[in-house]
């Protein structure tokens, strides 16, 4: 099966390990020497969009273990990855935790 990126970016990641949604594909690492994609970055969900910090979780290739129709399920423990901050909005001194 081929997939275009522009159609991973409407799929939603769950974690396999806990069921939870991880929030939908935003982007794609891929190493340009040899042309593989090395991961997918996952916007995270927002309380608010257009509010808050723009953040998303980087996933291995290796941690994918289905690309489905709608879904991408992978396999990741907490610990592996964490969220990173893209860039600050206007806003986001205004509405910090």
């Amino acid at each position: 099966m081929n997939c275009c990126i522009t159609d991973l970016t409407r799929k939603e990641v769950i974690n396999v390990r806990n069921g939870n949604c991880l929030g939908n594909i935003g982007d794609v690492e891929v190493n340009v020497k040899t042309g593989q994609v090395v991961a997918i970055l996952v916007f995270a969900p927002r309380f608010m969009p257009g509010f808050g910090k723009n953040e998303h979780i980087r996933v291995c290739w290796e941690d994918i273990k289905v690309i489905g129709e709608d879904t991408v399920l992978v396999d990741v423990d907490g610990e592996k990855f964490r969220y990173r901050e893209e860039k600050r909005g206007f806003f986001d001194s205004m509405f910090r935790h």
